[in-house]
């Protein structure tokens, strides 16, 4: 799993950057509560992102996706407790 506090844009590919923009997106929308979606798709990735598009978006830009990884701490910090929806498959 992603550590996004231990992410540096310097020691960082596009890919790795891109990776770590949708697992977060992923982690968010597998949280147990509806409002942690809500602000995340209200302030950070769009809903239904256009992949990769909308990854990459975030990803190109140093102060966006410094923004995005502490909304994401802020969503975890708030509604982590929820814990995350498991899903049968």
């Amino acid at each position: 799993m992603i550590d996004p506090r231990n992410t540096s844009a310097s020691d960082q590919t596009m890919q790795d950057r891109i990776d770590h923009v949708r697992k977060m997106h992923e982690l968010v929308c597998n949280l147990n509560h509806e409002g942690a979606y809500e602000w995340w798709s209200a302030d950070g990735v769009p809903d239904c992102p256009n992949d990769p598009d909308d990854f990459e978006w975030f990803a190109e830009d140093d102060e966006c996706y410094e923004e995005l990884i502490g909304l994401f701490l802020k969503i975890l910090a708030k509604y982590g407790k929820y814990g995350f929806v498991t899903r049968k498959g």
